[in-house]
């Protein structure tokens, strides 16, 4: 203990007409007892401490109250958004189903699919050749006539292919 206390101890005890012997013995009675009232505090801090971490957390009906409301909450949404989205998706199919079943020729769409796909694979074979006609000879021995032939080729193939994929988007509006 510091020696500022002792000293103001030991002035309050003589001002009083106490003996000299009893004097010390209070100031040790007063010193003692301020060490347990220390003691005491620690012990009891500590044992607080102790079961504050022994207890489990949300152990608390006010936090367990908290989590009822809020996951009661979150499940209340969620099943809000799934029912607006079923609604949704109803409508979107309902929409999109034709009217009339004439107006759709299934096959014709197919089939000018498939017919656009080989034209496509017939331009990709072409291009294919060219480039391995080009890379196998210099650019010098090709005849310009060559090269002309080739991009008229070329340019007659995009367009049929641009027709076909006009005539299918147009067939696809009927649709909608």
């Amino acid at each position: 203990m510091p020696r500022k206390k002792i000293k103001k101890i030991k002035d309050k005890i003589t001002k009083s007409d106490l003996l000299p012997e009893s004097r010390e013995f209070l100031i040790e009675k007063k010193l003692e007892e301020k060490k347990e009232k220390k003691k005491r505090e620690i012990i009891s801090s500590l044992q607080e401490e102790k079961e504050r971490r022994a207890a489990p957390a949300g152990d608390n009906n006010e936090d367990g109250g908290k989590r009822l409301v809020m996951w009661t909450g979150v499940t209340f949404f969620m099943a809000l958004i799934f029912v607006f989205w079923v609604y949704n998706i109803k409508a979107t199919f309902k929409q999109s189903t034709p009217k009339n079943e004439s107006d759709v020729s299934w096959d014709k769409i197919s089939g000018d699919f498939r017919k656009a796909m080989g034209e496509v694979k017939e331009n990709i074979s072409e291009i294919k050749t060219v480039l391995e006609t080009a890379t196998s000879t210099k650019e010098s021995e090709l005849d310009k006539e060559e090269i002309e032939r080739l991009k008229d080729k070329l340019m007659e193939s995009n367009t049929g292919t641009s027709t076909e994929a006009n005539k299918t988007a147009t067939s696809s509006k009927k649709i909608k």
